[in-house]
C-alpha cells in the first residue's frame, strides 16, 4: 500500500506541459492486491482482485489507492 501510495502521489505531483503550452494534472488510482504464498491462487483470481480493488478506488472517488479486501490470494 505504501509504495502503491507513493506511485499515486508522485504522477499527482507531477506537473505535464502539453505541446501547446497547456499544463495538465494527472491522477490515477491503483487497485492492490497481495498473494499468501502458501495459498493456492490463480494468476486470474489475483489479477481479478486487483482489478475489483481498482474498481473500488473509482467508485470512492478517483485518485485513491485500495485493497482488494475479499478472499485472500
Amino acid at each position: 500500500m505504501n509504495v502503491a501510495e507513493d506511485i499515486r502521489a508522485n504522477v499527482e505531483n507531477e506537473v505535464i506541459v502539453c505541446p501547446d503550452g497547456e499544463v495538465t494534472k494527472v491522477t490515477i488510482s491503483i487497485g492492490v492486491n497481495t498473494k499468501d504464498p502458501n495459498t493456492n491462487c490463480s494468476i486470474d483470481n489475483f489479477i481479478s482482485g486487483a482489478d475489483s480493488a481498482l474498481y473500488t478506488a473509482k467508485g470512492r472517488g478517483r485518485n485513491r489507492v485500495c485493497r482488494y479486501e475479499g478472499n485472500p490470494c
